[in-house]
């Protein structure tokens, strides 16, 4: 939430934000999903960072259940490592 308001300029609550989605709040809706993305983005450099510590040789790859893959090339080309190949699994 807190990455969410930033983005958004809001001071919104869990349960508000939900309700505004709900309603259709695109410009809301826009900022929610651009949130998701940073943290997941983020999330894969951690875990990069954290195999990088062990082997940086190491390649990395990105599986996903479903249909949200929006961010799946980019979350592979992080989790990747070094001159590998980034690697999606749809499942």
């Amino acid at each position: 939430m807190k990455r969410f308001n930033a983005l958004a300029g809001t001071a919104l609550t869990a349960d508000e934000l939900r309700e505004e989605l709900r309603n259709g709040n695109q410009e809301l809706f826009t900022h929610f999903i651009e949130s998701q993305k940073d943290s997941l983005l983020e999330t894969a450099k951690i875990m990069r960072a954290g195999i990088d510590s062990v082997n940086p040789n190491l390649p990395g790859s990105y599986c996903t259940v479903g249909t949200n893959a929006e961010y799946a090339a980019e979350i592979a080309d992080i989790l990747k490592g070094a001159d590998n190949f980034p690697t999606v699994l749809l499942t």
